[in-house]
């Protein structure tokens, strides 16, 4: 393996593994990592590090923001766990909160997944938090597909719960003010790997963006005055001809 030193790959991060099967959840920090781990503690998984994995035999799932998010709110929980002090320095000077918006990572929070994982995270089968899929329901049907067994008292207890590590007044506002800044090149740089894991984890394929688009564009027509004939007609002849355009809901 070449070594990379900007990479933390060797860190040992916390991961929960089934005792029933090569199940295995990676805590990826800023991505309902509380919310889940509650979970997977309820379910008696054993608590293992990334250094424990078998990145070719085990299957493992972790759960996914946009990354430009993730990283906003991993800076803001840096500076209010480890700064408290220059919370009010953010606020209120803008050449500081500027300063803050071209910080790569303070601490684990926002540390990127690349820099955390490498290429392991090509490995990993992401769950997005912040799209229309429920992650909930996803996670429970993900787990019975892979035979893991979940106790009707778990199962209610986890469909009730809600959000959890609520962010106070100060936070918002830190992180309010932080997504309202340019993003400087170097973060982009920082989160390309992130940001293309990203769009092809809520990227459908194409046959779903296909069907999307054809029932979309056809109900854009009726509501023109066409009948259900001609809008057919005419949308078979775009998507034959190539001229449609597929657009992805921005949950950033």
């Amino acid at each position: 393996m070449t070594f990379k030193p900007w990479l933390d790959q060797d860190v040992p991060w916390l991961c929960y593994k089934s005792t029933k099967n090569n199940l295995v959840y990676f805590t990826c920090n800023k991505c309902a990592s509380t919310f889940y781990d509650a979970l997977f503690e309820k379910l008696e998984w054993k608590k293992i590090t990334t250094i424990d994995v078998d990145w070719n035999k085990d299957f493992i799932f972790s759960y996914i923001r946009h990354p430009l998010v993730r990283h906003r709110k991993g800076i803001v929980e840096g500076v209010v766990n480890f700064f408290p002090y220059m919370k009010k320095v953010f606020l209120d000077d803008y050449q500081a909160l500027k300063f803050l918006a071209n910080v790569t990572s303070v601490e684990a929070h926002s540390f990127s997944i690349y820099r955390m994982l490498g290429d392991n995270a090509l490995k990993i089968q992401w769950i997005p938090i912040d799209t229309d899929l429920d992650h909930k329901k996803e996670t429970l049907r993900m787990l019975k597909l892979n035979n893991e067994t979940i106790p009707v008292e778990i199962e209610n207890w986890f469909a009730e719960q809600k959000k959890q590590n609520e962010s106070t007044e100060e936070e918002l506002k830190l992180y309010n003010q932080l997504s309202c800044m340019p993003v400087p090149p170097e973060i982009v740089r920082y989160l390309d790997f992130d940001m293309c894991l990203y769009d092809k984890v809520t990227t459908p394929p194409p046959h779903i963006l296909a069907k999307e688009y054809y029932q979309r564009r056809i109900k854009d027509l009726l509501d023109q005055g066409m009948n259900q004939i001609q809008a057919e007609e005419i949308v078979d002849q775009e998507v034959y001809n190539n001229k449609h355009t597929f657009q992805k809901t921005d949950h950033a």
